[in-house]
Protein backbone atom coordinates (compact mmCIF):
# COMPACT_ATOMS: atom_id res chain seq x y z
CA UNK A 1 0.00 0.00 0.00
CA UNK A 2 2.79 2.40 0.87
CA UNK A 3 4.46 1.81 -2.50
CA UNK A 4 1.24 2.70 -4.30
CA UNK A 5 0.87 5.89 -2.29
CA UNK A 6 4.47 6.87 -3.08
CA UNK A 7 4.18 6.35 -6.83
CA UNK A 8 3.18 9.98 -7.56
CA UNK A 9 6.33 11.17 -5.81
CA UNK A 10 8.54 8.88 -7.86
CA UNK A 11 6.65 9.96 -10.95
CA UNK A 12 7.50 13.58 -10.16
CA UNK A 13 11.18 12.74 -9.65
CA UNK A 14 11.21 10.98 -13.03
CA UNK A 15 9.30 13.83 -14.68
CA UNK A 16 11.65 16.47 -13.32
CA UNK A 17 14.84 14.62 -14.27
CA UNK A 18 13.62 13.92 -17.79
CA UNK A 19 12.05 17.29 -18.48
CA UNK A 20 14.95 19.42 -17.22
CA UNK A 21 17.12 18.35 -20.16
CA UNK A 22 14.47 19.37 -22.69
CA UNK A 23 13.56 22.63 -20.96
CA UNK A 24 17.10 23.79 -20.33
CA UNK A 25 18.34 22.90 -23.80
CA UNK A 26 15.73 25.35 -25.12
CA UNK A 27 17.34 28.04 -22.96
CA UNK A 28 20.81 27.30 -24.30
CA UNK A 29 22.16 25.31 -21.35
CA UNK A 30 24.45 22.52 -22.55
CA UNK A 31 23.60 18.87 -21.96
CA UNK A 32 26.51 18.45 -19.56
CA UNK A 33 25.10 21.05 -17.19
CA UNK A 34 21.59 19.60 -17.35
CA UNK A 35 22.94 16.17 -16.46
CA UNK A 36 23.89 17.58 -13.07
CA UNK A 37 20.26 17.07 -12.05
CA UNK A 38 21.30 13.68 -10.71
CA UNK A 39 23.55 15.43 -8.22
CA UNK A 40 20.40 17.11 -6.93
CA UNK A 41 18.75 13.68 -6.57
CA UNK A 42 21.76 12.43 -4.62
CA UNK A 43 21.79 15.51 -2.40
CA UNK A 44 18.09 15.07 -1.60
CA UNK A 45 18.65 11.43 -0.73
CA UNK A 46 21.53 12.29 1.59
CA UNK A 47 19.57 15.05 3.31
CA UNK A 48 16.63 12.74 3.91
CA UNK A 49 19.02 10.29 5.52
CA UNK A 50 19.46 12.69 8.43
CA UNK A 51 15.74 12.52 9.21
CA UNK A 52 15.70 8.75 8.83
CA UNK A 53 18.62 8.35 11.23
CA UNK A 54 16.80 10.57 13.72
CA UNK A 55 13.67 8.39 13.44
CA UNK A 56 15.79 5.26 13.87
CA UNK A 57 17.48 6.78 16.93
CA UNK A 58 14.11 7.55 18.51
CA UNK A 59 12.88 4.02 17.81
CA UNK A 60 15.97 2.48 19.41
CA UNK A 61 15.62 4.72 22.45
CA UNK A 62 12.00 3.62 22.92
CA UNK A 63 12.90 -0.04 22.57
CA UNK A 64 15.74 0.24 25.09
CA UNK A 65 13.41 1.82 27.61
CA UNK A 66 10.90 -1.01 27.11
CA UNK A 67 8.21 1.14 25.46
CA UNK A 68 6.32 0.31 22.31
CA UNK A 69 6.82 2.63 19.34
CA UNK A 70 4.01 5.13 18.82
CA UNK A 71 2.80 6.46 15.46
CA UNK A 72 3.68 9.96 16.63
CA UNK A 73 7.34 9.01 16.72
CA UNK A 74 7.49 9.45 12.94
CA UNK A 75 5.79 12.85 12.88
CA UNK A 76 9.11 14.67 12.46
CA UNK A 77 9.72 12.94 9.13
CA UNK A 78 6.24 13.74 7.90
CA UNK A 79 6.52 17.33 9.10
CA UNK A 80 9.64 17.73 6.98
CA UNK A 81 8.57 15.65 3.95
CA UNK A 82 5.14 17.20 3.38
CA UNK A 83 6.28 20.84 3.07
CA UNK A 84 9.35 19.72 1.10
CA UNK A 85 7.10 18.00 -1.43
CA UNK A 86 4.78 20.99 -1.68
CA UNK A 87 7.66 23.42 -2.15
CA UNK A 88 9.42 21.06 -4.55
CA UNK A 89 6.40 20.90 -6.82
CA UNK A 90 5.76 24.65 -6.62
CA UNK A 91 9.27 26.02 -7.21
CA UNK A 92 10.05 24.91 -10.81
CA UNK A 93 7.62 27.46 -12.19
CA UNK A 94 9.34 30.29 -10.33
CA UNK A 95 12.88 29.29 -11.22
CA UNK A 96 12.86 29.50 -15.00
CA UNK A 97 16.44 29.57 -16.34
CA UNK A 98 16.03 32.93 -18.06
CA UNK A 99 15.12 34.56 -14.72
CA UNK A 100 17.25 32.55 -12.30
CA UNK A 101 20.46 30.58 -12.72
CA UNK A 102 19.74 26.97 -13.72
CA UNK A 103 20.99 25.70 -10.35
CA UNK A 104 18.03 27.43 -8.71
CA UNK A 105 15.54 25.06 -10.23
CA UNK A 106 17.56 22.03 -9.21
CA UNK A 107 16.59 22.96 -5.66
CA UNK A 108 13.07 21.75 -6.40
CA UNK A 109 14.41 18.33 -7.33
CA UNK A 110 16.27 18.16 -4.02
CA UNK A 111 13.06 18.92 -2.14
CA UNK A 112 11.00 16.34 -4.01
CA UNK A 113 13.68 13.71 -3.44
CA UNK A 114 13.76 14.51 0.28
CA UNK A 115 10.04 13.80 0.42
CA UNK A 116 10.35 10.61 -1.63
CA UNK A 117 13.30 9.16 0.24
CA UNK A 118 11.98 10.00 3.65
CA UNK A 119 8.59 8.35 3.38
CA UNK A 120 8.96 5.44 0.97
CA UNK A 121 11.69 3.36 2.54
CA UNK A 122 10.03 3.01 5.93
Amino acid sequence: MLRIAASPIYGMVYLFTESFTVVYSDFGVNSRATSLRFVAVLLGTLLSGVVRFWDHHKLNARQKSGQRPEPEDKIVGFAIAAPALAAGVWTPGWTVPSLVHWIGSMFSLVLVRIAASDRVCW
